[in-house]
């Protein structure tokens, strides 16, 4: 442009001096005419042909200028228009090589525009160049216009592409413009969840554990991963159980209780191999996951190719689902097991809806009950029902139940055909996840149980050689009996009678044992038949020790007073006419409900102290128990208590006094005077158990042990403190050294601390 505008210049400065010269001249032209100044005219004339030839020729050479740079603007706006296409765009002649290539190339093949430009275009497509040749020619003839393919980036990953081509031709040569989208994404989500859908629908079908696994790893590999590794974690190590293909060498297993992607590694032999982890957990419940079960290892020669989000999210989404799939197995593994130990059980097992309808009973419902299966379905345990059971027993049942505890109790049953049985059941209320309430009842039979329990509590309950109650049955006789009189609120009394045979310790070492058991059934047939006549068929009759009996009679004390003389003398009456050549007399001591007590225990006991009150007087008394004759044993009761406590609780201490020696007033030992600390600190002088504890052998033997430990524990004490000699003196009752084994330990102690235990 700048050229032509220069000659332009010049031709018209050349023709402005023409101009000039011609006006010089025109004065004269018609002279010039006339053919004077021929040279001036040729000269002029000339200069203006000259002058117009170069007026057209500008205007040919600034059009031809103008055309060049109109091209040279739409270059440059198809060049800008190419470089910022957000497509990858690539250029390719006939022979396929890359001409061209824009940014959006760039990154998603990874190659710069200057190493796009030295390449072929079978080096994307990873495929032979005479196959690139012949799909170049296809779509140089028109017969293609766009196709999807699978190119290589420059770090070995592989890129689904969809292309549309675009002939057009450039200075006479020929060239085909290909728009790139990458639909990798698209295509390797696609084939993801087209492996996803494949194993949940083997989830629905397969049943196996094991089956399912084998599955799961064949369909991941089929869907183009390279390896597939199941392993199974085994203290801290790895078990391979299945695997597919061949595991890189730059890999290793690990144990993670989440899902990991490992960082891509370039090997020799593969070259680059992404791998993800997918733990498959152990579910106590949906949703909550324990202990890894299985590890699935899956490898992919692909640099970063679980990276992506939403890959790792498909596969975080399979391993939850292969969880839930093996804790389905394994719940249904687990029901087909417990079926078939509830069928074959011999316990009762019955399963119930909220109103009771039986949904399922197991053989041995049938078996117990007498009832068929089908007749048991729908109905309501009612129709066990014995008439044992009062409405409160069903109303604390169903309330617990409704409140979902369990219930426990022993069931007393009518079967089919009207025999009782009996169940020692726990009833379960299991609350299902839609709301719905299942009872599960689980019993024993223990009928047999219960008979030989009934059978075993006559033993229990009854004295061997009379056939009498013993004391633990005339114990609960006789509370029994209270009980019904405290429910019926009657004004009825009663009382409890302590019969005694006098001297009856005596009368064994004279006549033997064998003569004084057969005395003892004659004479409790004798008071069975007695009591009877004189007091009625209630009476409660037992034998509660040796030599002594009790009855139990309701009447009231005037009553009691009035016949207990003429029952005296009738069972004396009667061991008179038996001939037996023993003198034999009895004491009784009587209490009475609910004046002296309105319980067994408390009624025995002020029985006993009449009792003990009417033996003081002779053989042939009785005594009615009241409030004088019990003060004298209350001292008695309390030291009994008192000593029970110390014993059990260690409240026995010793007081230490020191004793000196009067000439030298000397410092020679300890004396020990034992003494009861209680709870609260306060001290018990020995005058309030002491008498008791001297004659009762019991307590004085269990006293013993304790006073021979305080002894050795205190003297070890004091030998570990002492500056200087002493001695300790201890004082024991007479009683004790009657006792050899006690002695024999004492002597022990004394050789033990030799001269310090006096």
């Amino acid at each position: 442009t700048f050229l032509g505008l220069v000659v332009l210049f010049v031709l018209f400065w050349i023709f402005c001096i023409g101009i000039g010269l011609f006006s010089y001249v025109s004065v004269s032209l018609p002279f010039l005419f006339k053919g004077y100044y021929e040279e001036l005219r040729l000269f002029v004339g000339t200069w203006i042909g000259i002058g117009l030839a170069g007026l057209i020729l500008l205007y040919f050479i600034f059009k031809n200028l103008k055309q060049k740079e109109e091209l040279e603007k739409d270059k440059h706006f198809y060049e800008n228009l190419f470089e910022s296409y957000q497509f990858p765009l690539i250029v390719i002649d006939k022979e396929g090589n890359i001409v061209s290539a824009n940014d959006p190339a760039s990154r998603l093949y990874g190659y710069t525009k200057e190493e796009f430009s030295n390449m072929q275009l079978y080096e994307l497509e990873n495929i032979p160049k005479e196959e690139s040749l012949r799909l170049i020619s296809n779509i140089f003839q028109g017969l293609i216009n766009s196709f999807e393919s699978i190119h290589v980036t420059k770090d070995k990953r592989n890129v689904n592409v969809e292309i549309y081509t675009n002939k057009t031709t450039l200075e006479g040569q020929d060239y085909c413009l290909l728009t790139m989208i990458d639909i990798s994404e698209k295509v390797i989500l696609a084939r993801i969840f087209d492996m996803l859908r494949e194993i949940n629908r083997m989830i629905i079908s397969v049943d196996l554990e094991s089956e399912l696994l084998k599955k799961t790893v064949d369909t991941i590999h089929m869907f183009d991963f390279d390896c597939v590794v199941l392993l199974k974690p085994k203290d801290q190590e790895f078990e391979i159980i299945l695997k597919k293909g061949i595991v890189p060498e730059a890999f290793s297993y690990s144990l993670e209780k989440k899902l990991m992607v490992s960082k891509s590694s370039m090997t020799e032999s593969e070259g680059y191999v992404s791998k993800i982890s997918v733990p498959i957990f152990s579910m106590l419940e949906e949703g909550i996951t324990d202990d890894i079960l299985y590890i699935i290892s899956i490898y992919k020669k692909e640099p970063r190719f679980f990276e992506d989000y939403r890959v790792f999210s498909v596969f975080e989404e399979f391993g939850k689902d292969l969880s839930f799939a093996l804790r389905k197995i394994s719940q249904e593994q687990n029901s087909l097991i417990l079926r078939k130990a509830l069928e074959n059980s011999k316990d009762w097992v019955l399963i119930a809806d909220e109103d009771g309808h039986v949904l399922y009973a197991n053989e041995t419902v049938c078996k117990i009950s007498g009832y068929e299966c089908n007749e048991l379905m729908g109905n309501q345990p009612k129709m066990f029902k014995s008439g044992y059971h009062d409405d409160t027993f069903y109303k604390r049942l169903w309330d617990t139940i409704k409140s979902g505890d369990i219930f426990e109790g022993i069931f007393y049953n009518k079967a089919k055909n009207g025999d009782i049985f009996v169940l020692e059941a726990m009833i379960i209320p299991v609350k299902l996840k839609d709301g719905t309430v299942r009872y599960i009842t689980i019993s024993k039979d223990i009928t047999k149980e219960i008979e030989l329990q009934e059978r075993l509590e006559r033993f229990r309950l009854i004295d061997d050689l009379t056939g009498l109650l013993n004391m633990a049955g005339f114990s609960k006789a006789i509370n029994d009996r209270i009980s019904y009189l405290k429910s019926s609120k009657t004004s009825d009394k009663g009382a409890v009678l302590l019969i005694d045979i006098y001297g009856f310790s005596e009368l064994n070492q004279i006549h033997g044992f064998s003569n004084m058991d057969k005395l003892l059934k004659d004479f409790a047939n004798m008071l069975n038949s007695v009591s009877k006549s004189q007091f009625g068929d209630d009476v409660v009759l037992s034998r509660v020790g040796p030599d002594e009996f009790g009855m139990f009679v309701e009447c009231s004390q005037e009553d009691i007073a009035s016949k207990i003389n003429d029952f005296i003398n009738k069972i004396n009456e009667l061991l008179a006419s038996k001939e037996l050549g023993i003198g034999i007399f009895i004491n009784i001591g009587v209490s009475f409900y609910d004046k002296d007590g309105d319980s067994f225990e408390v009624l025995r006991e002020n029985a006993v102290i009449a009792l003990q009150e009417a033996k003081k007087e002779g053989p042939g008394t009785y005594r009615f128990y009241n409030e004088d004759i019990s003060s004298s044993l209350k001292k008695y009761k309390e030291a009994q208590e008192l000593l029970e406590r110390a014993l059990s609780k260690d409240l026995f201490k010793f007081f230490y006094q020191p004793y000196f020696d009067i000439r030298t007033k000397d410092f020679v030992g300890y004396e020990a005077l034992i003494r009861i600390i209680e709870e609260d600190g306060s001290v018990i002088s020995p005058y309030k158990f002491i008498d008791y504890l001297e004659s009762s052998s019991y307590f004085l033997n269990r006293f013993q042990e304790v006073f021979l430990k305080m002894v050795e524990s205190d003297m070890n004490t004091f030998i570990s403190k002492a500056k200087s000699h002493f001695s300790s003196a201890f004082n024991i009752s007479a009683n004790s050294f009657k006792d050899d084994m006690f002695m024999s330990k004492l002597i022990v102690l004394c050789h033990k601390f030799e001269d310090k235990l006096v």
